[in-house]
């Protein structure tokens, strides 16, 4: 019996291993669409409080605002791609393979360290800006915060578990079968050579069998 990363399949047949890297790819993207929605309801409530300590001020306007809206223009092209990649990997395109890893591995580490900053540095140092903490969570819904763990610790897990399965030799197998021509026809079989038969002591030629 094969094992998952073993196994060598045909052209036509599609490992297991990619078929779980795409889903897991794709959930991936759901749970970072998840972070961005809920990122932009955080910065609302940040706001308002922000707003409510220094009435009449424009503190979240200017380099915060653009900030913001960089981070959420690459945190929805960082999901759309993954759909994009996801779908070209169950295809075997190496091109997609390779641009997943090229993608995959900085995004795993820079998910995971701004998660490990949000739980570390959960509140701010100063007691003005716990207390911002403190009125930003007052409006928002109780179910903000685990939702929102939950969505910032599954993108680097799960990710870092998609490009593993596709640096697996099934995968690689995969990849390289896809390249030879079309996985989805099925193989031409080898025209079946003629067989001559001996020739007699007489001298009679040989004579073709089929």
């Amino acid at each position: 019996m094969t094992s998952w990363g073993a196994s060598m399949p045909d052209r036509g047949t599609r490992p297991r291993v990619v078929i779980v890297s795409t889903a897991l790819l794709l959930v991936v993207a759901v749970a970072q669409s998840v972070s961005v929605i809920l990122a932009e309801r955080e910065y609302r409530a940040y706001r308002s409080a922000y707003d409510a300590m220094h009435p009449g001020t424009d503190g979240f306007v200017g380099f915060v605002s653009i900030a913001r809206g960089v981070l959420l223009l690459f945190g929805l092209a960082f999901a759309v791609a993954l759909v994009v990649l996801a779908v070209v990997n169950l295809h075997g395109k190496r091109a997609a393979r390779v641009f997943t890893w090229v993608l995959g591995g900085p995004l795993v580490l820079w998910t995971a360290a701004g998660l490990v900053r949000d739980v570390v540095f959960a509140g701010g140092p100063t007691a003005e800006s716990r207390e911002l903490s403190r009125l930003a969570h007052l409006e928002l819904p109780g179910w903000h915060d685990p939702v929102a763990l939950a969505s910032g610790v599954a993108v680097p897990l799960l990710l870092l578990a998609a490009l593993l399965l596709l640096a697996l030799p099934a995968a690689s197998a995969f990849v390289r079968a896809r390249a030879t021509g079309d996985p989805d026809s099925p193989p031409v079989p080898e025209p079946t050579p003629a067989i001559v038969a001996p020739s007699d002591p007489g001298g009679t030629p040989g004579q073709t069998i089929f």
